[in-house]
């Protein structure tokens, strides 16, 4: 080509070029795909599938930018038994401090394996009060579990109930334990809490004058020559007076001279007065009383607490309360103390208190949790109210406190 040719086609091309480099075209940046890896801890058996994954993104971040990942995952089952590998099935990418997250993406599917740890379900025996019968006691009162997770019941577990300890085949009066055991469940470790059998002894009977012998004031006419003794036996540990001669017996009793009248029986705080008698033949008048013992304090009456386990930061503790069927078909108020480590613990803690039911619904409104004394203030409870669990917290320190009736 000549050299004047040429210099028109290098003209011709300049200008192509000039009218092409004002035009526009689609066109779009493919986000850099990113690889991660992904962690999942052992987790205590709650119910559900839900694993707590950690995604660390191992490799496709352009050098000098970074990007933060989270995700969502879950175990391949709820199961104890079967639970051993954790899959991620949603991520989220986050911008970071010199990386857009718009410019990367992440895939789901990573896995690891992982565990679930069986959840502590303790099984508490109730407390029982029996009169002496005679007949070897057998069985028990009944349980609370505490533990249940997910609205999960006593349905799940496998084996029967039974009763052991010292309370097999009592039969005197005294204090006895009641030892549970039988139940297990796969998802649970179950921790058994012994209960309290209590055999009471029967009720006092006095023991009733000679009815051949006059003990009514006013026998004007009758003589006897020859004074006789009759003994008056008293209530369990009560104290008999009487206003003539007299000597002290044992264990409650009064040997009076004369005729005597007898002595009234144990009562509650209360005293009952027998009727004297009059024996023409010493010539004087001897009146008998037995004063009662005094019970209890209203506020203890019929109600046991007892802490069965104490409170860690790493662990729940639980106290049992026990109301008498008495206390309750009265339909009176009383008063429920908290024990003497809890309530330590909540004064250290005052502020941080939070007393709810179980799972964290407000307790019901003849309930109340008074925080100046440390103590459950209960208002005439409806029928069928017991048992109930109540969660009581203070810091990092928690209780479960289950109150049943007897």
């Amino acid at each position: 080509m000549r050299p004047a040719s040429l210099s028109l086609v290098r003209q011709a091309a300049r200008q192509q070029l000039h009218l092409a480099s004002g035009q526009t075209a689609a066109a779009s940046i493919t986000a850099k795909s990113l690889t991660a890896s992904v962690a999942a801890p052992d987790k205590v058996y709650d119910g559900t599938t839900t694993a707590a994954p950690t995604l660390t993104i191992t490799s496709g971040l352009i050098s000098g930018e970074a990007v933060s990942a989270t995700a969502t995952a879950t175990f391949n089952s709820k199961d104890v038994l079967a639970a051993n590998l954790v899959t991620v099935n949603s991520v989220t990418l986050a911008d970071g401090v010199t990386g857009l997250a718009t410019n990367y993406a992440l895939g789901t599917g990573q896995t690891v394996a992982a565990s679930i740890i069986p959840a502590t379900l303790d099984i508490v025996a109730n407390d029982d009060t029996v009169d002496y019968s005679g007949n070897p006691y057998s069985g028990g009162n009944g349980v609370v579990y505490v533990g249940f997770v997910n609205g999960e019941t006593v349905a799940i577990l496998n084996g029967m109930l039974t009763y052991g300890g010292s309370s097999q085949g009592a039969v005197d009066s005294g204090e006895y334990i009641i030892s549970p055991s039988g139940q297990t469940g796969d998802n649970y470790v179950a921790t058994y809490v012994d209960g309290m059998l209590t055999i009471q002894s029967l009720p006092f009977t006095p023991v009733l004058p000679d009815p051949n012998v006059s003990s009514s004031n006013n026998n004007t006419g009758i003589t006897d020559p020859t004074p006789q003794s009759d003994v008056v036996s008293g209530g369990d540990n009560g104290a008999n007076q009487n206003s003539g001669s007299f000597e002290s017996g044992s264990n409650g009793q009064t040997i009076i001279s004369g005729v005597t009248g007898t002595g009234g029986e144990t009562g509650t705080g209360g005293t009952d007065t027998g009727t004297g008698g009059t024996d023409t033949g010493g010539g004087s008048t001897d009146t008998g009383s037995n004063a009662g013992n005094t019970g209890g304090s209203a506020a203890a009456d019929g109600i046991s607490v007892k802490m069965v386990a104490p409170s860690t930061p790493q662990t729940t503790g639980v106290v049992t309360v026990t109301v008498s069927t008495q206390l309750l078909n009265s339909g009176s108020s009383f008063t429920i103390p908290l024990p003497a480590q809890v309530k330590g613990v909540m004064t250290a803690n005052m502020g941080s208190e939070l007393v709810t039911l179980d799972g964290g619904a407000a307790l019901p409104k003849w309930i109340r949790y008074d925080a100046q004394s440390k103590s459950f203030e209960v208002n005439q409870p409806p029928a069928g109210a017991l048992p109930i669990t109540v969660q009581v917290s203070a810091g990092d320190m928690n209780w479960k406190v289950v109150i049943s009736k007897k």
